[in-house]
């Protein structure tokens, strides 16, 4: 077994619940046909070894795949979506190529707590929108480009006033 990418969370203390995303860092071309999926209260990189005493708790483990970004890779299409100003204040501008085979798609804007609170439809045609913020509170957001269970696209994209 080869370990094909990884990522890792590292903080101090956390005396309370907490919410925290780890994005998972893909480094191959392999497609793999099944993942390990290791999570450790602590790890001591220096010298690749477990820490004693520290606990773990974990009460929802969610883990979502999204293989159309390796797909886009390894075809050579990396840049299929861009999104910017990043952070934006009034309005963010997007630039997306759907995949092919897809028409039409929805740009989502979601709270860190998983509420979808904007969403705009997207065709095929659509190569540069602007999306206004306005009415969009401070703070920090997931977008995807989705199309039913299928996910093309996701970013954080923080929103200033």
């Amino acid at each position: 077994m080869d370990t094909l990418g990884g990522g890792r969370f590292t903080s101090s203390a956390i005396p309370d619940w907490a919410t925290f995303e780890i994005p998972v860092i893909y480094n191959s071309t392999e497609v793999p046909d099944t993942i390990n999926l290791a999570v450790l209260s602590s790890y001591d990189y220096v010298n690749l070894n477990m820490n004693a005493g520290s606990t773990l708790w974990v009460d929802s483990l969610y883990f979502e795949y999204d293989s159309t970004a390796s797909v886009a890779k390894r075809n050579g299409n990396p840049n299929v979506f861009s999104m910017f100003p990043n952070p934006a204040f009034n309005y963010v501008k997007i630039r997306s190529s759907l995949p092919h085979g897809f028409d039409e798609a929805e740009f989502q804007i979601y709270t860190i707590a998983g509420s979808l609170i904007q969403s705009v439809k997207l065709n095929s045609m659509s190569e540069s929108l602007q999306i206004p913020l306005k009415t969009i509170d401070p703070g920090m957001y997931v977008c995807l480009i989705r199309k039913g269970n299928n996910v093309f696209y996701r970013d954080k994209l923080m929103i200033l006033k």
